[in-house]
């Protein structure tokens, strides 16, 4: 899998050279399990006194906008990426979507998107036991290749040279057959930076 994504990664960066088009790089941080007992309590790097229902998640990610810089509208972008999810195993994932992005009202450099895509994901299938306590441990059962659609909605600056500074919400449903995505429907947060 680790090939797979070099390779994605180098082809993607040699076709901003050749195609007209934006590539952006997300930089993760948190997830928020919109439950609160379907949280993972003693999750390494729960944030604060959450109990593992915020959880910080670092890790980085590439996309690729077939769009022409800084235009608005609908396109189709890539992206690929990786993150250290709840427990603190690797996620890596690659995915296919389509974006539709504007600006605010009255504005020429504030702009919302929407984005939905379908990713799949290599993913540590892992479970924790002993209940919401403190005695929760977690047992892995190996590597998955997961399918995961996700969606969701950034807020972000344009500067005049058409570069842009955005945050994201995505969300992800559960799915079972990855610890970091199951018994519980997540968000994920992150800012971006496209040039």
């Amino acid at each position: 899998m680790k090939k797979i994504l070099g390779t994605t990664l180098v082809a993607m960066a040699l076709a901003s050279g050749v195609i007209a088009g934006e590539v952006s790089l997300d930089l993760y941080g948190l997830s928020y399990h919109l439950t609160k007992n379907e949280s993972y309590y003693n999750a390494p790097r729960s944030v604060g006194s959450s109990n593992g229902q915020w959880v910080f998640n670092p890790g980085a990610g590439i996309n690729y906008d077939f769009r022409e810089k800084g235009s608005m509208g609908f396109s189709g972008y890539t992206t690929l990426g990786y993150f250290q999810d709840c427990a603190d195993f690797p996620f890596y994932f690659a995915g296919l979507g389509v974006k539709y992005r504007n600006y605010l009202y009255g504005s020429d450099s504030m702009f919302w998107s929407a984005q939905i895509a379908g990713a799949v994901a290599s993913a540590e299938d892992w479970t924790t036991i002993g209940g919401y306590n403190d005695t929760q441990t977690d047992i892995s059962y190996g590597r998955n290749t997961v399918f995961l659609p996700v969606g969701g909605l950034s807020l972000g600056y344009q500067f005049e040279n058409k570069n842009y500074l955005s945050y994201t919400i995505t969300y992800v449903p559960q799915n079972n057959n990855a610890g970091g995505t199951a018994g519980t429907n997540l968000l994920f947060m992150w800012i971006t930076f496209g040039f």
